[in-house]
């Protein structure tokens, strides 16, 4: 192989292989370096400043898993990353760039890259493929994504993108079985590209007309069709932010013997819970953001194959609230784990106020609702708590 890559481990058998692309920096469009076209289409793209942080984020989380361990070795993650002009780099980013661990994700680098990805993926069957991409995006009949150097000719600009649905295609009629895709990108609406290109958007390979599947576990995540991909200034994005939660145990569940797992089935069941929890302690940072209410879409098919084991039960949000509401300021309101370890319950006295917000490894519990006078009764309830978040109403009785 002639360049480095970010990750790469000598071992055997099968394994993780990572294609992960951040594109920030567009030399030919406004506020780029490089020679300017104009905009035929008017699409307003700029450069962008949360792809690069989105890819190396995933690329860390993915290279260091802080909570537990793949199902899988990491065998290997090739990262793809380009910056606008004048942004501020993290040290790591500015390394990266000078020890050359990273490409420019120009539409020819990112082919040889990709063929390189797909031949390291189907050299074993029960590889896991995992493809990211974080960057400008257009929706028409496809989802075509932009490379760094789209627009660098102004009579073939979209020379410089290719099309998702086809690349997916062509991957899913070849191994390895389970394969993952997130697409961090925007879904904005262009109506005439379809008529202005005449010929459609080719893909990073070439799906065979009616050629069976090989993948038999996948995992789509994507921005909802016409919408926006979000994030703060130069802040790893919503979407990227919520995966990485999602991997590190907040879509977590317990398998047939007791074991914390993160799996294909959950991951897609969780990740728009995660979001929007993630969404919501923003607008507590940034007052007046607005988010839409669909913010994922998911496809999921297979048999939910387990992409990572935690050491630990992952922590969980639960709020603890009486059925009816109206007694709740007035219980006082117990937590304990069930069988009761060492350390004491957690208590709540009644004092006025409502919900009881409490952050808990995952596990089970036991939650009582006692009353000293009033008109109401003791309640109990005993729950499995798994993350992001659970809410609960112990009834209570006059």
């Amino acid at each position: 192989m002639s360049h480095p890559l970010y990750h790469q481990a000598n071992v055997k058998g099968p394994g993780v292989h990572a294609l992960i692309i951040g594109v920030g920096g567009y030399p030919h469009l406004p506020g780029g370096d490089g020679e300017r076209v104009d905009d035929p289409y008017r699409y307003g793209l700029t450069q962008l400043t949360s792809p690069p942080r989105s890819a190396l984020r995933m690329a860390e989380m993915l290279k260091s898993h802080p909570y537990g361990s793949w199902a899988l070795p990491l065998r290997s993650i090739d990262l793809l990353m380009s910056y606008a002009p004048n942004t501020s780099l993290t040290e790591e980013i500015e390394d990266l760039r000078s020890n050359g661990k990273v490409r420019n994700p120009t539409i020819q680098i990112i082919k040889t890259a990709f063929k390189e990805w797909m031949d390291r993926c189907v050299d074993d069957p029960d590889n896991i493929a995992l493809f990211y991409f974080c960057g400008h995006g257009l929706q028409d009949i496809d989802h075509v994504l932009l490379a760094s150097d789209f627009g660098r000719s102004s009579l073939t600009p979209f020379d410089g993108a290719f099309s998702f649905e086809l690349t997916q295609k062509a991957c899913q009629q070849r191994l390895p079985k389970t394969q993952i895709f997130i697409i961090d990108s925007c879904r904005r609406d262009a109506p005439d590209l379809a008529n202005t290109l005449h010929s459609g958007i080719n893909g990073l390979a070439v799906p065979t007309r009616g050629q069976a599947p090989q993948c038999t576990d996948l995992l789509t995540l994507q921005i909802p069709i016409f919408r926006e991909a979000e994030s703060l200034p130069e802040r790893v994005s919503y979407m990227t932010s919520a995966v990485v939660s999602a991997l590190e145990g907040q879509a977590a569940t317990t398998d047939e013997r007791g074991r914390w797992v993160v799996t294909l089935d959950t991951i897609s069941a969780k990740i728009e819970h995660i979001l929007k929890e993630n969404m919501l302690r923003i607008q507590e940072e940034e007052p007046g953001l607005e988010f839409p209410p669909d913010v994922v879409n998911r496809e999921v098919m297979g048999h939910g194959a387990v992409l990572c084991r935690l050491e630990k039960a992952p922590y969980a949000q639960l709020v603890v609230s009486c059925e009816p509401q109206s007694a709740t300021a007035e219980a006082d309101l117990a937590c304990s784990r069930t069988p009761p370890p060492k350390e004491k319950a957690l208590r709540r006295p009644a004092d006025g106020n409502g919900e009881w917000p409490l952050k808990l490894a995952g596990g089970d519990y036991k939650l009582s609702a006692t009353f000293h006078g009033g008109p109401w009764k003791k309640g109990e309830a005993q729950i499995f708590l798994e993350p992001p978040l659970r809410r609960l109403h112990i009834e209570v009785g006059r």
